[in-house]
């Protein structure tokens, strides 16, 4: 499991749907990649598949990362900007839409 710290101005979070909404000068940072953005929704894994286990008092492991406007990824060998980007953060995949540009 790799941590990812998230900072905004503003969280809301739906425990049915396990996606955490942040909005206002997002930053995603883990040990190896920085994203930033204006949004991101983080999906979190069930409770059930999850490292955690179903205990609620734990915050869960995150899935993937979608952010939108205004994104930047960088990574020790490559820095790709543009909207929307998906980053999934078990396996490392970064998924840019064809409006998306990366330097390696």
């Amino acid at each position: 499991m790799t941590p990812v710290h998230i900072t905004s101005e503003r969280l809301n979070y739906a425990d049915p749907d396990r996606k955490v909404f942040f909005d206002g000068g997002v930053t995603a940072k883990s040990a190896d990649a920085t994203m930033t953005g204006q949004k991101m929704t983080v999906f979190l894994l069930p409770r059930s598949q999850s490292k955690e286990g179903t205990n609620p008092a734990m915050p869960g492991q995150v899935d993937r990362i979608i952010a939108e406007d205004q994104v930047v990824l960088t990574q020790p060998t490559r820095h790709a900007t543009g909207e929307p980007a998906c980053l999934h953060v078990g396996g490392r995949k970064v998924r840019p839409d064809r409006r998306t540009s990366q330097h390696f």
